[in-house]
């Protein structure tokens, strides 16, 4: 894909210095009146009151409660947004609290990893956005709210001079393509894979989560009428709440999904009722992990999570650490060759433990598997949730194996890789102890080789895979 042509740096040698759209208060008070809300009926519904039983003391009382506390957020919030400002130069993003306390958050272009634009639904409704600005290990910082092209824009300077060695070519720019309240996708960025409305529904209602809670709510139902004392109004709408959350936090996750390539980099956009667009730190990805739930067998789809380094400072961890919610095969390897080009999950041949680790692992043993080529470790694991954990050597920072009385007894070993925290774990279990200790012997030779070659121009910088074309990476 050609570059697009260097911009005459428009505003690469000027300062920045803005507040918040001053509609920020509202905007924070409308989410805190949905929140309080919300909070007060759940409330009332687990203290177990019927709603159609609510006196009109019980409503004035509850409505002068959320009224109060919109009131005080949206005052407070003017004086918060009067006395912010946020400051962007060559060299720094400064951002300046001076309500009550002063306030100064510095953080350094040559830090930035990644920049987010965050559109919740009440900012989305108005034409605002949100920047989550990511700086690695330490927990990321907020801009909101400014107006929705501003949000663009500001997020491409932001990472043109972060990067500034191939600015705008691979930034690209919000006037080079369509961001709106429905999308966010420039006519230079290539769409790798997309998640449709039938498969996101699917991520929604097929998750183990909500199936445990709706047999929940069934089996309680089933109970209560047995015991001829059914279960009122209230906690049925409370149980029904909870499940609606958890469907809702996974329709959110998977609506309109799409991995699409910038540049060098990779970004990942998503959301129902908020969209978020948010940066894929490809070079500080530790490890991914492909898991195929047992009801989604049946019809072919899979979920990659990744580790990230730092991750922990993510602003959402669990929806930065997804790389794809749901796809089929093809999409799988399609996400996991954008990640690391050339990589092929089924390349690697996976080797299963012995016979008499049926004694721990008899419902299990057939399942479990582990391998490795010269640039990955796999491992196999999952009676209901089946997953292939995969780590490049380069990124695996120790190896430990652990053995308990009876493995001893019976030559058995358990071996772990460990990375940074996350949720990808890359473990085996009950394999053979001689093999056990070979293997992380000279996983220590595979893990310097692997280092040695990521210096080298022609080799992926995350697993050492060979790539057709080296991108320079934006995060």
């Amino acid at each position: 894909m050609p570059s697009a042509p260097v911009a005459e740096q428009p505003a690469s040698a000027e300062a920045v210095e803005r507040r918040p759209h001053w509609a920020t208060p509202l905007v924070r008070g409308w989410m805190v009146i949905a929140a309080a809300a919300f909070i007060l009926l759940k409330q009332l519904l687990e203290d177990g009151k019927d709603l159609m039983s609510l006196s009109l003391r019980d409503l004035g009382i509850g409505g002068s409660i959320v009224v109060i506390v919109a009131i005080l957020q949206i005052v407070v919030g003017a004086f918060v947004w009067a006395t912010t400002r946020f400051h962007i130069d060559e060299e720094e993003v400064r951002i300046e609290h001076r309500f009550i306390t002063h306030e100064s958050d510095r953080l350094a272009l040559s830090k930035i990893q990644g920049v987010d634009v965050v559109q919740p639904f009440a900012a989305r409704i108005v034409g605002l956005a949100s920047l989550n600005i990511d700086v690695g290990a330490s927990s990321s910082k907020k801009i909101e709210f400014l107006k929705r092209h501003e949000a663009y824009e500001l997020r491409d300077l932001l990472i043109s001079r972060a990067h500034h060695d191939a600015a705008q070519s691979h930034a690209g720019r919000a006037g080079d393509g369509v961001g709106s309240q429905w999308w966010d996708r420039r006519r230079d960025e290539h769409e790798i894979v997309s998640v449709t409305a039938k498969r996101a529904l699917v991520a929604g209602f097929l998750s183990m989560t909500f199936l445990i809670q709706l047999l929940a709510l069934i089996v309680s139902i089933v109970i209560s009428v047995a015991n001829d004392q059914p279960l009122g109004v209230a906690a049925i709408l409370a149980l029904l709440l909870t499940m609606i959350g958890v469907v809702w936090k996974q329709l959110d996750a998977a609506w309109k999904f799409s991995l699409l390539r910038s540049g060098g980099a990779l970004k990942a956009v998503h959301g129902l009722t908020s969209l978020t667009t948010r940066t894929v730190p490809v070079r500080r990805v530790q490890a991914v992990e492909v898991s195929t739930p047992l009801l989604w067998r049946p019809l072919g789809v899979s979920r990659i999570t990744m580790t990230v380094l730092g991750g922990a400072g993510l602003s959402d961890v669990e929806q930065s650490t997804v790389l794809l919610p749901i796809g089929d095969d093809e999409q799988v390897r399609a996400a996991l060759d954008a990640l690391w080009p050339g990589f092929r999950l089924d390349s690697v041949h996976l080797n299963g433990i012995p016979k008499r680790a049926r004694w721990f692992r008899w419902f299990d043993q057939t399942v479990i598997a582990w391998g490795f080529d010269e640039e990955v470790v796999v491992t196999r694991k999952g009676l209901f949730n089946r997953t292939l954990s995969v780590v490049p050597h380069a990124r695996s920072q120790s190896v430990r194996l652990t053995q308990g009385p009876l493995q001893r007894r019976l030559g058995l070993a358990d071996f772990y890789v460990d990375t940074s925290s996350g949720p990808v774990t890359v473990s085996c279990s009950n394999l053979d102890a001689t093999a056990a200790r070979t293997f992380a012997i000279g996983q220590m030779d595979r893990t310097r080789a692997a280092r040695a070659r990521e210096l080298s121009p022609t080799e992926h910088p995350a697993t050492g895979v060979a790539t057709r074309q080296e991108l320079p990476a934006l995060s």
